[in-house]
């Protein structure tokens, strides 16, 4: 079940790479508080959400630049 709703928050991200992250939206995603949403992903990926969100924002600008 974590593994579906890890996935699920990492889509909305991706959906909304455009924009600044929430992290209270991206938790809510995942059906659980912020700072226990942000603690589990770096246990189950190894990254900081912050890190990761980086790499698919700078990821995506070079893909789609302006």
């Amino acid at each position: 079940e974590w593994m579906q709703r890890l996935n699920q928050s990492i889509e909305y991200i991706e959906q909304h790479i455009t924009e600044e992250l929430d992290y209270e939206k991206v938790a809510k995603v995942a059906g659980c508080p912020s700072y226990y949403f942000q603690q589990m992903f770096l246990y189950m990926t190894d990254m900081t959400l912050e890190n990761t969100y980086g790499g698919l924002s700078r990821l995506h600008r070079k893909q789609c630049p302006s």
